[in-house]
This record gives structure tokens, C-alpha cells and sequence, in this order.
């Protein structure tokens, strides 16, 4: 388990490494910096060495766009939460709030000065075999030197009759905070329970 998730991490590094070359000429648009799937389960994804600027430093970037699918390998937690660390700081540094809805009505969740950013729920292994999430993390402003850095999530997931009443679709719309003015360069994803489970997507664009 462990030299899957260190492969994972190294995989992606040397992808996002290399986002400056294709962005050497300046392309407007979002770019793609890095793609993978899990081939097997893991605890952390880690996206670093995250590039600031481009083509040597002439070229200015403003956000970074994460999305994916991800399932969860637990049968004891009903649906564990995407949880979301920057640069490796695992202080009480962040803010979060998510509203989701689903059979039973809306409600709201949130977290004040915590370790992470929570930013909604993921499928977990009691689901019917097929099911899973999907996701899309936006950070604003992510090369910034004078502002907290502010994230807007969104998490779509089937819902669990297994171990949650009601039925139809789980919705999360939220929004988190790093209480940094530091530049992103790494983000580290790990499910709160469990592990993401072989098959699971991440798709990281910058813009």
C-alpha cells in the first residue's frame, strides 16, 4: 500500500513539473498539468512542485481547477469526506462550510480553524458496484502573496441507501479558506476514512 501512494505522488510531481513547457508560448485557456488514475488503492494523492508562472517566468497564472472520481474503499463510515491540506500545512489554519442536500433536506456543515479543509462527501464501498463521485476544486488567485487563499467546492454523490435513509442524489456546494497568503504548491487529498480505491480519477488544470 505504502509504494503505491509514494508512486502516485512522484507521478504526479513530474507531470506538474512539466505544465511550464506546455504552457511556454503563453496559451490563454485552462491547461491541463496533470491526469492520473489510481491503479491501486492509497491514502494521499499529492499534486507538488506546482508551477507559479510560465515560460521562464513571462507568463502569469490565476487558478487552479481540480476535478475527478473518486470511491472510497469503507463499508463502516457512510460516505468519509474529501479532505484537503495545502504546502503540507496540517496546522489549525482553515476555514470550511459546505451545504449539501439530499431524501432527508438540506443542511449545513462547517468547520472553523480545523487541520484541513473538508470539502463534501465521496462514495463510499457499501455502494452499489459502479457508484462513485465526482468533484471540482477551484482556487482563486492561487500564485497571491497578499490574500488568504479561498477555495469554491463542489461534489456530486449518489445516494446510500445501505447506511443513510432516502434515496435520489447527494449534493455539496461549499467554499474553504487557507489562512495563508503563500502561494499554492502542493495539494495533498485524503479521504477521511479509508482509502481512494483503484479507478479513482484526478485531473489537475491550471488557468
Amino acid at each position: 500500500m505504502k509504494s503505491a501512494i509514494i508512486a502516485v505522488a512522484l507521478l504526479l510531481a513530474s507531470l506538474v513539473a512539466a505544465a511550464p513547457a506546455s504552457a511556454a508560448a503563453c496559451a490563454t485557456g485552462t491547461i491541463l498539468a496533470s491526469s492520473v488514475e489510481l491503479t491501486s488503492a492509497g491514502t494521499t494523492v499529492t499534486f507538488s512542485s506546482i508551477p507559479q508562472t510560465g515560460s521562464g517566468g513571462s507568463c502569469s497564472w490565476s487558478n487552479l481547477i481540480l476535478t475527478g472520481t473518486a470511491r472510497d474503499d469503507s463499508t463502516t463510515v457512510c460516505d468519509p469526506s474529501l479532505a484537503v491540506t495545502l504546502n503540507g500545512d496540517t496546522t489549525s489554519n482553515y476555514n470550511w462550510e459546505w451545504l449539501h442536500h439530499y431524501g432527508t433536506g438540506p443542511g449545513q456543515v462547517g468547520g472553523y480553524h480545523r487541520t484541513r479543509i473538508e470539502a463534501g462527501q465521496i462514495a463510499c464501498d457499501s455502494r452499489t458496484a459502479g457508484g462513485a463521485s465526482s468533484f471540482n476544486l477551484k482556487f482563486s488567485n492561487f500564485t497571491g502573496s497578499t490574500y488568504h487563499k479561498n477555495v469554491k467546492t463542489s461534489i456530486t454523490d449518489g445516494y446510500n441507501t445501505t447506511c443513510c435513509s432516502g434515496v435520489g442524489v447527494m449534493s455539496f456546494e461549499g467554499s474553504g479558506m487557507w489562512l495563508s497568503t503563500s502561494g499554492i504548491t502542493q495539494i495533498d487529498l485524503t479521504p477521511s476514512s479509508g482509502s481512494f480505491k483503484a479507478g479513482t480519477t484526478f485531473n489537475l488544470y491550471i488557468e
